[in-house]
């Protein structure tokens, strides 16, 4: 029942609640009236409101209702049906009974004055920001280096040897510009020869080679002729780039220390089974290789690794079962090319065979893992390498996570 005395007020926009509250408290200073006001709005934005002394009526274009208020607990008759609404104890939301069966059939908001009204959309948008920031902070706790795509320009003009032990050096890489250290303390050339058990002739050209390409640079020491190294930062860094890249690809550095110890077991294993003509195997050139080819979204090593998977589809296994041509793959000549900077037309039985054994020593390392069939892809563990805090695609990241061990 609509009372004599009700006042009607329209209200448009988004500003409505705020009008709707400045009109209502002119409203019962001017009748010297007590009373609350209940608003809902449609999808528009638009609403019609009805007040006076404890009773309210709120009319939208398809339905109208009459409310009286008792405290905690609302009597509510709509469209010949009776209903009673209940107050949460945070005052957060109306639980709302059928009045005859006693049974709850639905909720709504209780949108109080001076509350912000926030849409669902909106709620969810702020959930997951929350939830990637979490992440992110999670992340940022555990220490990663940062890889730009660009290092692949470069992964070439260096010897296979020499990338291979540039990786073994990703353990010692420090924040804030300060030389490769261990356990806290900076080495020196002599140092860093003795970690990486090679003589120190090779390691001063392979430092030296590694300054030439701009990874790399010196930093003098307090002793005559004595050098330490860090990042140049154009590449490679802790911590973040000045010039930041979207989709730069970040390396653990706890996990990517057990997998140099990994290959290096694994590598041992391939050696000793030779028994003439002994290969020299370098594998982790190859992982240096593959990290600017991660897909963003999807951990597949790909060329087309920053094309958006779900543009069209809303998960990753969607658009791998619906898009047989998703994936560009990477060739082996292209991977051999990058790797070891020789422009071949087509790799030999030896080639062939190398590439294959560093591929089947990053398996054993829990490096990559295969999908095999048709279109054979390979899969960078995403406990390794990341791309992104925020995961799109949960599923697809918690059954890549299921194939590896570390």
């Amino acid at each position: 029942m609509i009372p004599q005395m009700a006042v009607v007020i329209f209200f448009t926009g988004k500003f409505g609640i705020i009008l709707a509250g400045m009109a209502y408290d002119a409203y019962q200073k001017e009748k010297g009236v007590k009373g609350n006001l209940h608003i809902k709005l449609n999808k528009k934005m638009n609403s019609k409101l009805h007040f006076s002394d404890g009773v309210f009526l709120i009319q939208e274009k398809s339905w109208r209702f009459s409310m009286i208020k008792k405290g905690r607990i609302r009597y509510v008759e709509e469209n010949g049906k009776k209903f009673i609404w209940k107050l949460t104890e945070d005052e957060m939301y109306w639980l709302i009974f059928d009045a005859e069966t006693g049974k709850q059939i639905s909720s709504k908001m209780n949108v109080r004055l001076g509350d912000t009204v926030v849409r669902k959309e909106d709620r969810e948008r702020r959930k997951q920001i929350q939830k990637k920031n979490e992440e992110l902070e999670w992340i940022k706790k555990r220490g990663f280096i940062q890889f730009k795509r660009a290092i692949r320009e470069i992964a070439g003009k260096s010897k296979q040897y020499h990338a291979h032990l540039f990786v073994k050096l990703l353990p010692l890489v420090s924040f804030a510009d300060k030389p490769l250290s261990l356990e806290g303390k900076p080495l020196n050339q002599s140092q860093i020869a003795e970690y990486l058990r090679i003589h120190q002739k090779v390691a001063s050209e392979f430092l030296h080679a590694y300054v030439e390409l701009g990874i790399l640079e010196e930093v003098k020491g307090e002793r005559n002729n004595e050098k330490f190294y860090r990042l140049a930062g154009k590449y490679i860094v802790k911590g973040e780039f000045e010039e930041k890249e979207r989709y730069s690809v970040k390396v653990f550095q706890k996990q990517i220390q057990k997998v140099i110890e990994l290959v290096e077991i694994e590598t041992k294993k391939y050696i000793n089974q030779q028994q003439k003509n002994k290969m020299e195997l370098w594998p982790l050139s190859l992982l240096l290789t593959l990290l600017p080819y991660v897909h963003y979204q999807a951990h597949i090593l790909c060329e087309n690794y920053d094309e958006d998977f779900f543009k069209n589809y809303s998960t990753i296994s969607q658009a791998l079962k619906y898009n047989k041509r998703l994936i560009k793959q990477l060739t082996d000549k292209k991977i051999w090319r990058e790797m070891t900077g020789q422009d071949v037309v087509k790799l030999s039985v030896a080639q062939q065979k190398k590439l294959k054994i560093y591929f089947d020593i990053l398996k054993k390392a829990n490096v990559i893992a295969t999908f095999d069939g048709k279109n054979k892809m390979y899969i960078i563990n995403p406990n390794l390498v990341f791309i992104t805090a925020f995961t799109q695609d949960e599923q697809w990241t918690k059954t890549l996570q299921g194939l590896f061990t570390m």
